[in-house]
């Protein structure tokens, strides 16, 4: 049998609500150049926000939702303000990231950083994927700016590691994170446009690893890839696509 290795990324099933171009804040807005409260209107300022500084938001830009275990997670977004009747980013101001693992309940701090004084100023941060957490990016606020928060969702699919040995056709991996004793499962596929029908089910043994044997048709060549189940921390998750032929 001849290998012929396609890979098959998951792609992200979630998109932030208020996911936007970076081309839609061209100003920006900070402590020593914000407007003071007479340059807007006489009723787009509440009394709250005179009294105890202007209202800010996090606003999340665009970035993958789903990612493999052990990947850098990336978690983008700004800090913005109303001025002038329009929202405006803020530059230099400290935002905090926390990380809530599904199936627990408290919120870990990972890292805090600066927006970019730049035009268009932004907050970066990039985490390691562990298991489908929520992700809460807070700005404490300062003397001219309100404090504020919000929660996005990053997802996690497990590492199956696979390999497809040509000509035995044994194709095997080892699940990460620890999986022992937990349920793999083998599917198949005949043509291109095929459905997927689940053709085997095995164990993984003590340290996580799985182990299936496959053949090729006659004609033609057959397609093959393993995967876990869902689970409180993890999506259901997939390896790679294979396929094998009669050489």
């Amino acid at each position: 049998m001849r290998l012929v290795p396609r890979m098959c990324p998951l792609r992200s099933i979630l998109v932030a609500a208020l996911a936007v171009s970076l081309l839609g804040l061209p100003e920006v807005a900070t402590a020593a150049n914000a407007p003071t409260n007479g340059s807007e209107p006489a009723d787009s300022i509440a009394p709250s926000q005179v009294a105890g500084g202007r209202d800010t938001a996090i606003r999340f830009l665009d970035f993958d939702h789903t990612r493999v275990y052990g990947a850098p997670a990336s978690v983008r977004g700004q800090v913005t303000t109303r001025v002038q009747g329009g929202r405006r980013a803020l530059q230099g101001v400290h935002v905090r990231l926390y990380r809530k693992v599904n199936g627990t309940g408290s919120w870990r701090f990972i890292a805090s950083r600066r927006t970019s004084e730049t035009s268009r100023p932004q907050f970066k941060f990039a985490a390691t994927s562990i298991a489908n957490s929520a992700y809460k990016v807070v700005f404490g606020g300062n003397s001219t700016y309100r404090r504020s928060h919000k929660t996005t969702v990053v997802l996690a699919y497990r590492a199956l590691n696979p390999r497809l040995e040509d000509r035995t056709g044994i194709f095997h991996g080892r699940v990460a994170p620890r999986y022992p004793h937990r349920v793999v499962y083998l599917d198949k596929r005949v043509c291109a446009r095929c459905g997927w029908q689940r053709v085997r089910i095995t164990r993984t043994g003590d340290h996580g690893f799985w182990r299936f044997v496959v053949n090729a048709p006659a004609s033609g060549r057959w397609w093959w890839r393993a995967g876990t189940p869902a689970s409180t921390r993890f999506v259901r998750s997939y390896s790679g696509i294979y396929t094998t032929e009669l050489s």
